[in-house]
């Protein structure tokens, strides 16, 4: 929520924020996704568990489950659970690794950069060394492609 509240001014600012709400997002659903492995009864032992709590002997077998606790507490008393602390990362500062998926051209996302694409394009067999300007033309026109051009290396330069 800090992040999303942050004010920024900047497209790369915005792209920094929009790239790390992406980051927790995935965290956040990564966390989900453990906590719904540890609800699966896969051993079935929370059923067991719940069958052993019903019953005529309900307080004997709390009273029970509560000895054996104390007795594995008695046996590591320095055993605790310390909760990993959360990233409070709210900074909208410069990251390395998010600008590097960026080329000169793209300005940060603000562009795309079809470069690579038209270098491929021109370099298929069968086809004429065309402008990068025409290239951006014909580049959606899937039907003005020749069909002698559309074979193996045409289908790996779509994919």
């Amino acid at each position: 929520v800090k992040l999303l509240s942050t004010e920024t001014k900047t497209h790369k600012q915005k792209l920094m924020q929009q790239h790390k709400v992406l980051k927790e997002v995935h965290n956040m659903q990564a966390t989900a996704r453990k906590i719904a492995a540890h609800y699966h009864d896969t051993d079935e032992s929370r059923k067991q568990e719940i069958t052993s709590m019903t019953g005529a002997e309900v307080f004997g077998s709390f009273y029970g489950r509560m000895r054996e606790l104390r007795e594995y507490h008695r046996k590591f008393p320095n055993l605790y659970y310390e909760p990993e602390a959360p990233e409070q990362d709210v900074t909208l500062a410069d990251d390395p690794q998010i600008l590097g998926q960026f080329t000169g051209e793209e300005m940060y996302g603000r562009f795309l950069d079809l470069n690579a694409l038209h270098t491929k394009f021109i370099n298929l067999n069968g086809t004429k060394a065309v402008p990068y300007e025409t290239y951006l033309s014909l580049f959606l026109d899937f039907a003005a492609v020749p069909q002698n051009v559309k074979n193996k290396g045409y289908r790996e330069y779509l994919s």
